[in-house]
């Protein structure tokens, strides 16, 4: 294991101790709690998921046979069956939505935000998807129709993550801006196909008159693998519209 993943490994296995503690004094009381432990300890669950959005692989099977089972098998003890973990995988999520929490980008002042498709399957199988069925919707990007999810990001200028939201693909854009500017200060760039509200930005800025831009920015890419949009003004540099 390299030393970058050994300092991944100890700062997931220190949050796990302390998450599990945490939550360990939160449960309801019952005579009929699981004791016995797993295979796997919490944060080599969540190093496993995350080393696998780090790692070439394309799909999760790949990368359970042939880089946890051979590549990083000296990185743990008795591993338990691939469908085991495939089953175990949605304990995972409050953990993941408290970590990305806990490690909330520095409030600079600077911001940008934008929302790219998170497709589940071709346009031409929409009928017979039944995995997200009643939760994904038939939505519209710049890259045309997809059925799916949006992802809403807002970044700092150094880009860490101020906030992110899942929501379905039919919801406007502007819908979840507002929650998610909830704290912060300053200016902030969006995507101009869907401009926030004046009341939004009345929220934001208060009642000063700063300027408010909207534009693309094509380093989002490299996080949600939208497609490279260039600068796109909305707002003049008085703070109005155009």
């Amino acid at each position: 294991m390299s030393i970058t993943n050994t300092a991944l490994f100890v700062c997931l296995d220190d949050f796990a101790k302390t998450y599990e503690d945490w939550e360990r004094h939160r449960l309801i009381p019952s005579g009929r709690q699981r004791l016995r432990s797993g295979k796997l300890t919490l944060g080599e669950s969540l190093f496993i998921m995350v080393l696998f959005h780090l790692s070439p692989f394309k799909d999760f099977k790949h990368y359970w046979i042939y880089g946890v089972e051979q590549k990083y098998r000296d990185c743990f003890g008795t591993l338990p069956s691939y469908g085991r973990f495939v089953s175990l995988m949605p304990r995972l999520m409050v953990p993941f939505c408290i970590l990305l929490h806990c490690f909330s980008g520095e409030k600079t002042g600077v911001y940008f935000a934008d929302s790219t498709k998170l497709a589940v399957c071709h346009n031409a199988r929409i009928n017979r998807n039944k995995v997200f069925k009643g939760l994904a919707k038939r939505g519209r990007s710049t890259m045309g129709w997809f059925f799916g999810f949006k992802l809403h990001l807002i970044i700092n200028n150094k880009g860490e993550i101020m906030a992110v939201k899942i929501t379905a693909g039919n919801v406007d854009d502007r819908k979840p801006f507002e929650a998610m500017i909830a704290g912060l200060e300053g200016k902030i760039f969006g995507n101009s196909q869907a401009p926030p509200t004046f009341e939004c930005y009345c929220q934001f800025y208060g009642e000063s008159n700063l300027p408010f831009c909207a534009c693309f920015f094509s380093f989002l890419s490299e996080f949600c693998g939208a497609g490279l949009i260039s600068l796109n003004q909305w707002w003049d540099g008085s703070g109005c519209r155009p």
